[in-house]
């Protein structure tokens, strides 16, 4: 029975593993599955485990010590610059582990998660202004009066 739950134990970190890259966090959180903070010992591989184990296909790490899972990434997460995401992780300082309020996104598709933007109003009419230019010293701000800069 022992050999039994050590496999079990071993096979969710056997998923095929694909990072995605770095994703912006948004304040209800990009994956709002489950999550598991540890400070001290996180790795990529124990998010994995952890998010796999529940039946997830997304996992992200952030600030170094925070896995969060899920199976869709939250309205308004999207890709961000790869150097948002230089943090360490708590367990292996070699590996990167997001920042703040950035995930370094993992899964077990090969193609990223689908990213759905924040609704907005469509435009629908706009109006011409006249050609623009800024003047030596100054620059124009709040689109109708110039300020000094100097």
């Amino acid at each position: 029975m022992q050999r039994f739950l050590a496999l079990a134990a071993l096979v969710p970190a056997a998923f095929a593993q694909t990072y995605y890259g770095c994703y912006t966090d948004v304040p209800t959180r990009a994956l709002t599955g489950s999550s598991l903070v540890d400070y001290t010992t996180m790795t990529i591989a124990q998010c994995e485990t952890y998010c796999t184990g529940l039946s997830f296909t997304l996992w992200g790490i952030e600030y170094g010590g925070e896995c969060y899972c899920g199976n869709a990434l939250a309205q308004g997460s999207f890709p961000s610059f790869s150097t948002d995401c230089t943090m360490p992780c708590a367990g292996d300082a070699l590996t990167v582990c997001g920042g703040p309020n950035r995930l370094s996104l993992y899964g077990t598709a090969a193609t990223p998660p689908t990213v759905t933007p924040y609704p907005h109003d469509p435009v629908t009419a706009y109006e011409y202004e006249g050609c623009w230019t800024e003047v030596d010293g100054c620059f124009l701000r709040d689109g109708d009066d110039y300020r000094r800069v100097w």
